[in-house]
């Protein structure tokens, strides 16, 4: 929470600054704006990346977890039914 309040105050001192220029301008179509977003999103991830690497023990990434499991998969197919899955490819499909 206090990351994502950090982040909001950051873009909230970066837009005015970005959009109306700091010696250049970015007004145009709203590149200032998405600048200040962008900027703000950068360092809220940083805080975060350093906050759970140097204070955080119990979060972690286990390589392992990645490789796909294929009982979960099979089993939640029989459970909801193959034409559940089929319907939502092609909806998936036709909607991106």
């Amino acid at each position: 929470m206090m990351v994502q309040a950090l982040a909001v105050d950051y873009h909230i001192a970066l837009a005015p600054v970005l959009i109306r220029g700091a010696g250049y301008r970015l007004c145009a179509r709203g590149r200032g704006a998405g600048l200040a977003s962008s900027v703000a999103v950068a360092i809220a991830v940083l805080m975060l990346w350093t906050y759970f690497h140097k204070l955080e023990r119990y979060v972690g990434f286990d390589p392992a977890q990645l490789r796909p499991q294929t009982a979960v998969g099979r089993s939640s197919s029989r459970s909801a039914g193959r034409g559940e899955f089929a319907i939502v490819f092609i909806w998936d499909g036709v909607i991106y």
